[in-house]
């Protein structure tokens, strides 16, 4: 476990942090980092909790999240992401449970690029998207109480 929330961090994300491919939580949120996620994230396949929100963290989500396997919580809200996010930003993430991602700007603009017919490999309990338009795929969401 790796904790640093609230500690008053800034710069950008070392691509040295895929290294620590033993991780399992991964809590960065609340400080001053920017830039962007480093590709080496996907490295990280023993990682359960990713949480990076409430920090100045800017340009595209990098597809190799898509490879965190063992991912059940990914909280990246309330950053300035820009680009797309596509379907290969899911793709071996089957243990999902939680997603909180997007930002308040209206002028940063995140596009949710995923088919509307895309079948998800995760089953989610919380969902929660920030963002100007509602994404495609959520037209066809199935909702259960079970």
């Amino acid at each position: 476990m790796l904790d640093l929330s609230y500690t008053s961090l800034t710069g950008q994300l070392p691509d040295s942090l895929g290294y620590l491919k033993s991780l399992r939580y991964l809590e960065l949120s609340d400080n001053s980092f920017q830039g962007s996620i480093p590709k080496s994230i996907g490295n990280l396949t023993s990682l359960k909790e990713f949480k990076l929100e409430g920090n100045q963290m800017s340009n595209i989500i990098p597809e190799s999240l898509g490879e965190l396997s063992s991912l059940i919580s990914l909280r990246i809200f309330s950053n300035t992401w820009e680009g797309a996010i596509t379907e290969a930003h899911f793709m071996k993430l089957g243990g999902l449970r939680e997603i909180s991602i997007g930002n308040h700007l209206p002028n940063i603009s995140l596009v949710f690029n995923i088919s509307s017919d895309w079948i998800s490999p995760f089953k989610l309990r919380y969902l929660e998207i920030i963002s100007r338009r509602v994404p495609n795929f959520l037209h066809g969401l199935e909702i259960r109480l079970n």
